[in-house]
């Protein structure tokens, strides 16, 4: 898991012998917006967006692991996101077998993970069909899958550059949003914390259901410690239009007072701008609130 904890995969140019490989090829394949799923120890356990095509790169630190691996490989940027519950192919193997492919499978033929391939290519319905038995216990797997597709989107559209790069930086609530976001309030709503080297600039409206407009909107931010911001990502806290904060249910009020944060707080009442925003994400708290996963 060395490549999740550092954001990226990496594999040598060529194998020990200085063949190349299809699964090692992979790599100089994918695009801005695919998204990979990290299997190890029998599970996946993470979902990840590409960030960009790959780079020419010396391997990472990968301690003990990788020891035969050459020194020059292809690096691929990838924004992972760990699975609550890890899931493991072999218990569904009889829907996912069909749809492997018949060459370079990331699995053998009694559903364990294939020795010597790194990154396989699978099909598109293979892709959803994973995504809907995850999402079964990580319902957070389609907002990832979403925001991938829109990041897709992006950087295929016809506009400037500019607009690009700046679409792309309001993704990790970066650049000009965070400027916006920040001219509206330097501290985190929930926690008081104004320290700008942990606060982060999170979107409102999430930035895959936004329009362009929308993503680089000030008024669709707020900047929240990394705890409160986890919570407010995840539609487990919101805020009426008052202030007053609303949980998904007794689990999230239990898990804020163990980190010292009040479930009954009041806040500074929303801005006109602010609402709208807002009222979108107490829909998505009352979905997840029905789901009865945090009672």
């Amino acid at each position: 898991m060395h490549e999740v904890g550092g954001g990226y995969i990496w594999c040598p140019h060529t194998d020990v012998n200085g063949h190349e490989r299809e699964t090692y090829t992979n790599l100089t394949r994918v695009a801005a917006g695919d998204l990979v799923f990290s299997y190890a120890d029998r599970a996946i356990r993470a979902i990840g967006a590409v960030r960009a095509p790959y780079v020419d790169a010396p391997k990472p630190a990968y301690g003990a692991a990788g020891t035969n691996w050459g020194a020059d490989g292809w690096l691929v940027t990838i924004d992972w996101k760990l699975l609550t519950q890890p899931f493991e192919p072999l218990l569904m193997f009889a829907q996912l077998q069909p749809l492997m492919p018949e060459r370079h499978s990331p699995l053998t033929s009694a559903g364990k993970g294939a020795m010597n391939v790194y990154l396989a290519g699978i099909t598109p319905q293979l892709g959803q069909l994973l995504i809907g038995l995850i999402s079964v216990s990580n319902p957070e797997v389609q907002d990832e899958v979403d925001d991938a597709s829109a990041m897709q989107q992006v950087l295929n559209a016809n506009i400037p550059a500019t607009t690009k790069k700046q679409l792309v930086e309001a993704r990790k609530g970066q650049g000009i949003f965070r400027d916006r976001v920040t001219a509206i309030a330097r501290t985190c709503r929930v926690s008081n914390t104004s320290d700008p080297r942990v606060l982060v600039a999170s979107h409102i409206k999430p930035w895959s259901k936004s329009t362009d407009e929308e993503r680089l909107d000030g008024e669709n931010g707020f900047l929240l410690a990394p705890h409160v911001d986890k919570l407010f990502d995840r539609f487990l806290i919101s805020f009426e239009d008052d202030g007053s904060l609303i949980t998904a249910g007794p689990g999230v009020d239990g898990l804020m007072r163990s980190w010292n944060l009040d479930p009954m707080l009041h806040t500074a009442p929303l801005r006109a701008g602010q609402r709208h925003y807002m009222a979108y994400h107490r829909g998505r708290l009352a979905e997840v609130a029905a789901m009865g996963l945090w009672q």
